[in-house]
């Protein structure tokens, strides 16, 4: 455990440092070190109140997440834990898709089609096309 607090701070501080230091006027790679930063730093608070409150039950805590993310499965990890709390994962995905695409399109153009898993339907020739099939 002390190695997992130690990484948390090491990039509570980095990130933090980038985020002060980073000449980048980019909201997107700013809001990465600010994201990354507070991360780690929850992170880091969560895992020394349950160490003082319970050791054991932190390391065995470390000990699964090390290994859910060698599995590199974690997001199919966080859908099942999000699904298993009376969350919507699909529609957190739906969400992020309409938002995007809202982003990504000129004042000029119109979003992109998705089908309703959220994926890009195939463009079409014209709007008449699309209705005919």
């Amino acid at each position: 455990m002390p190695e997992t607090a130690k990484g948390l701070l090491r990039q509570t501080l980095s990130s933090t440092h980038d985020l002060i230091e980073e000449s980048s006027t980019s909201p997107t790679v700013v809001a990465a070190h600010a994201s990354a930063g507070v991360t780690a730093w929850m992170a880091f608070r969560y895992l020394e109140a349950l160490h003082h409150a319970d050791p054991k039950l932190a390391a065995r805590i470390v000990t699964e997440t090390a290994e859910q993310l060698d599995d590199g499965a974690i997001g199919e990890f966080a859908h099942d834990a999000a699904t298993a709390a009376g969350h919507d994962p699909n529609a957190w995905h739906e969400e992020f898709e309409t938002k995007r695409a809202k982003q990504q399109t000129t004042p000029d153009e119109k979003p992109a089609a998705t089908t309703s898993e959220g994926e890009r339907a195939p463009a079409t020739a014209s709007p008449a096309l699309a209705a005919n099939g």
